[in-house]
């Protein structure tokens, strides 16, 4: 019995492993997130979409920085051409 389980399981990770990137994938990945949603305390959802907000602004100011950075060595390149 706990083979079959470890197979089931060996498979369900090697297609999830295929399947990276597709829609999907990032379902079964949301669907994890969203088991947290509660009836009981709503705080959990509202908390959910919070942090989705929070990880988006977070990944902006990480990628405006980054160009802010290929901006300066470019100026920096061209200076020394």
């Amino acid at each position: 019995m706990y083979a079959q389980i470890y197979t089931e399981k060996l498979k369900q990770e090697k297609q999830m492993m295929i399947d990276y990137g597709s829609k999907e994938h990032y379902a079964e990945m949301f669907s994890d997130i969203i088991a947290d949603a509660s009836y009981d305390a709503p705080d959990y959802g509202d908390n959910l979409v919070d942090a989705f907000k929070i990880a988006l602004a977070s990944w902006r100011k990480y990628h405006a920085e980054q160009v802010l950075e290929l901006d300066r060595l470019t100026e920096k390149l061209n200076e020394q051409s």
